[in-house]
């Protein structure tokens, strides 16, 4: 109305994220996502409000049910997603045949208790069906029904640890550069994990597993 003003500013700032932010695919989706209530149904939302303090980032808790991705979720900041109820009852996928649920790259940055099924039908050219893993840790996670032409059907592993979790039915699929059906390692370290069922169509070879460097 008549003699109202606005004003907006931006030059130094902080940004405030929440310490624990929930996601629910029946969730009431009202920002911040700061009670089970309002949980988010996006993830690629939940991650966006979430913090990047080292060491103290948000903690994302999942509740059971499926979470289907319309993008790649890049966590780049200190954050963890956790599936309350485990994998079994916890899938996050891909809502598109030719790209992958995650890419990792913070130091700490943690996927925990989660099933990932990624890409069903992704070009030669492309590393890691399911996750790309560049730094964090993974853990009690399960990436399964993934196939892709290039490196790593499940997974393409650069840095980070990966720890009890289960690579299970991948895929590579070109025969000149699919490399690794379950996992292409490359640096880090994968422990207490168990690979089924993965398979390569390459002369490169590697089914579940090709390391290299």
């Amino acid at each position: 109305g008549l003699g109202e003003t606005a004003r907006y500013e931006r030059t130094d700032f902080i940004r405030v994220a929440p310490e624990t932010a929930y996601a629910d695919p029946a969730g009431g989706h009202v920002p911040p996502f700061l009670t089970p209530a309002n949980a988010a149904t996006s993830l690629l939302e939940a991650v966006a409000v979430s913090g990047d303090a080292p060491g103290t980032g948000t903690v994302i808790r999942l509740a059971a049910g499926v979470y289907t991705t319309p993008a790649v979720i890049q966590i780049e900041r200190a954050i963890r997603l956790v599936g309350e109820s485990g994998p079994a009852a916890t899938l996050v996928q891909s809502g598109g045949s030719t790209f992958r649920p995650f890419i990792v790259s913070h130091p700490d940055a943690r996927l925990e208790g989660l099933s990932v099924k990624g890409a069903a039908g992704a070009g030669n050219y492309y590393y890691g069906g399911a996750l790309r893993l560049h730094n964090g840790t993974v853990s009690n996670c399960v990436f399964r029904d993934t196939r892709i032409g290039g490196a790593g059907g499940a997974v393409y592993m650069t840095n980070g640890l990966m720890t009890h979790c289960t690579i299970a039915s991948n895929s590579v699929t070109e025969w000149q550069l699919g490399y690794g059906g379950g996992l292409y390692l490359s640096g880090g370290r994968v422990e207490y994990t168990l690979f089924a069922s993965n398979t390569t169509l390459s002369h490169q070879g590697g089914g579940a597993v090709y390391m290299t460097g």
